[in-house]
């Protein structure tokens, strides 16, 4: 009986210190919910020698229109703390944020400074999205594309789920691109750009945001962009596709429709002793037809041998431009140096110390093959005997 008395008390006495916040805890201004201003997207800009921060929440059923609020300092840090006066009684939270937005001038100019801040600050997110501007500013784009059903957080989640059902690039958080910089200094991040609506202007704004390939981030800055068949190409060679449609000359004035999909692709280090001599790519894809224009006898094995060259053709020019670009600004954006390390260590580890000097002039030898089906073996065109 004592030593369940004594056992209740210890119970009790631990329970009353676990009640309540400690003081170490490394957040201290709690607030109720209601009182939080729930911001979703940040922008940076490089303006006047400051950093200008843009922050915007999002659109609810209950805030139909998004809070939008700008300021210049010396610092990102300094900067979202001045915004802090514009928000009374509510107070900035930054835990929901989804979206990262930088200017391209802030990204050649201050995009290293912005990673470490990012990293650092206990109130933003590594999982958000990040995508940098091909022209423009962060804070012009997410003012003009704020309408009364969409602002720039809406319209930026959209655009994650086009660009990959259109593989037009791929859409990496900032902990991704944090990773890629930490393991050799080079990363790709989404690049976008503000274009016109098509739609009719009912919505209270003319802008909307578009996918523009990727951003090419080397050693902390902004090195340069790809366009989007240039991203084709990187979203192969790092496994990224995981669907795409294309079209090809029939040969007859018309087009055939393809739903492409990615296979394998496979690279292969070529040593000569310690030294590098070349990387095999092969890389393989499969295609399914999805439309015809034109009649044309796809039994016929040499006629689909003949559209499955044309496709290879086709996706190795866009793959061999990722090759190109990448050397071409000595940014090993797309990682071989760890892809090599990873196929054979020994023989890699020795030529490491040199790779920044040997890749922008790395032979590649590139071979890209296409098997093409028919889509629930359908035959030939529905309506071939009446054209004919």
């Amino acid at each position: 009986m004592k030593l369940k008395k004594m056992l209740c008390c210890i119970i009790t006495v631990a329970l009353i210190f676990l009640c309540g916040c400690s003081s170490q805890n490394i957040y201290l201004d709690y607030r109720e919910i209601d009182r939080l201003e729930l911001i979703q997207t940040i922008g940076f800009d490089y303006e006047d020698s400051q950093i200008t921060a843009t922050i915007a929440s999002g659109i609810t059923r209950e805030s139909p229109k998004p809070t939008i609020l700008y300021e210049s300092a010396d610092t990102a840090t300094l900067a979202l703390k001045k915004l802090q006066n514009y928000t009374e009684p509510k107070y900035i939270f930054f835990s929901h944020m989804e979206n990262i937005l930088i200017g391209k001038e802030a990204a050649e100019h201050s995009f290293g400074e912005l990673m470490d801040f990012v990293q650092r600050t206990v109130d933003m997110r590594l999982d958000a999205s990040l995508f940098i501007l091909n022209e423009g500013k962060a804070k012009d784009t997410i003012l003009n594309t704020t309408g009364d059903n969409a602002a720039i957080n809406e319209l930026l989640n959209s655009l994650k789920k086009d660009v990959t059902l259109l593989s037009q690039g791929h859409v990496f958080s900032f902990g991704d691109i944090a990773s890629a910089l930490a393991y050799n200094g080079c990363a790709i991040v989404s690049a976008i750009e503000m274009v016109p609506k098509k739609e009719p202007l009912e919505t209270g704004s003319d802008f909307t945001v578009a996918s523009s390939g990727y951003a090419i981030i080397k050693e902390g800055r902004l090195t340069g962009f790809i366009d989007e068949d240039c991203a084709k190409g990187v979203n192969l060679l790092t496994n990224q596709m995981k669907t795409d449609f294309t079209e090809l000359d029939d040969g007859k004035g018309g087009s055939i429709s393809l739903k492409l999909t990615f296979e394998s692709t496979d690279i292969t280090p070529i040593y000569n002793g310690n030294s590098l001599e070349c990387v095999d790519i092969s890389v393989k894809l499969h295609a399914q037809i999805e439309e015809l224009q034109n009649p044309i006898d796809i039994y016929d094995p040499s006629t689909l041998s003949f559209y499955e060259d044309q496709l290879s053709q086709k996706e190795k020019s866009f793959i061999q431009a990722a090759i190109d670009a990448s050397q071409d600004m000595a940014a090993d954006f797309m990682q071989f140096e760890k892809i090599l390390h990873i196929k054979n260590p020994v023989k890699f580890e020795k030529i490491q110390s040199s790779w920044k000097d040997i890749f922008p002039t790395l032979n590649f030898n590139l071979s890209v093959s296409s098997t093409i089906d028919r889509t629930y073996d359908i035959g030939g065109h529905l309506h071939a005997s009446e054209r004919e």
